[in-house]
């Protein structure tokens, strides 16, 4: 899910190699009126906090098929597929969990709740009044939330019930299903538990984020071949290489649930 949110470099990874030079704006821009006579323009001389996104991880797995497992597999394309589809999927969700790793605390400080407490609606509405006042564009954001979040949480309070609402919407590359307060909602299980403090060990760190958050760049997609094993059994592998990297520190809003 979060793969097809946040901010794809992808494409930058196939030509610039292992390191992807990633200019991240830091100033904001001043607009006022022109002389209409000169046409002169107030300018704004650019700042920007450079760094780069190095490609640094290598994951993959596999399973062993003997050649009697093999022979029976060879005549159902739908065992094949099951099998296959269901590495891929694997190696997607270790995307989607690393991707998530870079919305702790020291990513992203600005939090609301804590792990003591249901999420509330005043919480809602004060990580979205956080998001207004860093100029953050609303429409551009969505919340993520775990599955315990979203139903014993957010659907157990009526008022935030009320809110929520169903309807197809598209950011990047994602589908969201359901929105709250007019706000796009993606519920994963990718969201992971809290850390240390407010988010304790069981509550979940949710948030209202936007896709600049976070960037990444995956250098060799999912891929799955037939390796050469030992014995009389094949290796059937699947790997893939990518990078990722923090792109806004203010990108976000954490969202702290019981559990």
């Amino acid at each position: 899910m979060f793969g097809k949110f946040f901010t794809d470099l992808s494409a930058e990874a196939r030509t610039e190699g292992s390191r992807i030079y990633v200019p991240a704006l830091a100033t904001r821009f001043t607009i006022s009126d022109i002389n209409t006579t000169s046409g002169e323009i107030t300018a704004t001389d650019v700042s920007e906090t450079e760094f780069y996104l190095t490609i640094s991880n290598w994951k993959g797995g596999g399973f062993y098929l003997s050649k009697f497992q093999e022979a029976q597999m060879r005549k159902s394309y739908a065992a094949q597929d099951r099998y296959m589809q269901g590495l891929s999927h694997d190696l997607a969700k270790t995307l989607d969990t690393a991707l998530w790793t870079y919305t702790s605390a020291t990513q992203i400080s600005k939090s609301v709740g804590d792990s003591a407490t249901s999420i509330l609606a005043t919480s809602l509405e004060k990580a979205i009044s956080i998001a207004e006042s860093d100029s953050l564009p609303i429409e551009s954001m969505a919340f993520f939330f775990h599955p315990k979040a979203w139903y014993k949480e957010v659907l157990a309070n009526s008022d935030l019930r009320k809110a929520a609402d169903y309807g197809e919407t598209v950011l990047n590359r994602l589908i969201f299903k359901k929105n709250i307060y007019g706000i796009p909602v993606g519920i994963t299980p990718q969201v992971s538990v809290g850390a240390a403090g407010t988010e304790g060990a069981s509550g979940h760190r949710n948030a209202l984020i936007h896709p600049e958050a976070i960037c990444f760049a995956v250098q060799t997609p999912i891929g799955i071949e037939e390796l050469k094993g030992e014995a009389k059994r094949i290796l059937v592998a699947g790997d893939m290489i990518y990078g990722l990297k923090q792109l806004r520190t203010d990108a976000g809003v954490r969202i702290i649930s019981k559990g």
